[in-house]
């Protein structure tokens, strides 16, 4: 099976930011419980997020419309 989609209900992976440097492996299917419901849980699907990765991502946020 393809690493990047859920291995429970077949939708694409994501990893989600929870700190400065890490995230974690998720799925974005909001009634999927992946990895919650793993012998790892997310402990098992921490990463490493690399600076470089850490700038692009954040070029990509979008920012809220300004307030005149």
């Amino acid at each position: 099976m393809d690493a990047r989609v859920c291995p429970q209900c077949g939708e694409l992976l994501h990893r989600f930011m929870i700190r400065m440097k890490h995230a974690v492996v998720m799925c974005a299917n909001d009634k999927c419980m992946y990895p919650f419901n793993t012998p790892g849980g997310i402990e098992s699907n921490l990463v490493y997020v690399e600076g470089s990765e850490l700038l692009e991502a954040s070029t990509k946020i979008e920012k809220p419309p300004s307030r005149h």
